[in-house]
């Protein structure tokens, strides 16, 4: 599998809890960087990809989670990017929670397998409505 490394001298696998994990999961591959809050500065951004035009399976993803090193550590703050080619932007005063399908299904067609979710955007304040495969999420 393709494979990318960068990390700063600095980076210290025990100090996680001073770190922000950002990871991107989609069916392509794992992304993830590190944050070091306390110096400001990234210290690690590791990738994996999938091979040959191939596309990761759950059962992938999850083993890369619990076998990397930095993965199976406790971090200061999380977030997680799941990129979707298959979204809806809704201004945050029109947005009802209890309409979120609705919104996905008049610009886009749900596929067989996918989920629709929604997170909250703050600038410009509105929600984004998305869909992504149930495996994954």
């Amino acid at each position: 599998m393709p494979f990318l490394e960068l990390f700063d001298e600095t980076l210290d696998i025990n100090s996680t809890e001073n770190y922000d994990l950002s990871i991107q999961v989609s069916p392509d591959g794992l992304s993830f960087c590190l944050l070091d809050t306390i110096r400001n500065k990234f210290v690690l951004i590791r990738s994996f990809g999938a091979e040959d035009n191939k596309s990761f399976t759950a059962d992938k993803i999850e083993e890369l989670l619990h076998q990397d090193d930095f993965l199976t550590k406790k971090y200061r703050k999380v977030h997680c990017i799941m990129p979707s080619s298959k979204f809806t932007l809704v201004p945050s005063p029109l947005y009802d929670p209890g309409k979120k399908d609705e919104y996905f299904i008049f610009n886009h067609i749900l596929d067989d397998g996918n989920v629709i979710l929604a997170d909250r955007i703050i600038n410009p304040e509105a929600f984004l409505v998305y869909s992504v495969s149930k495996s994954i999420n």
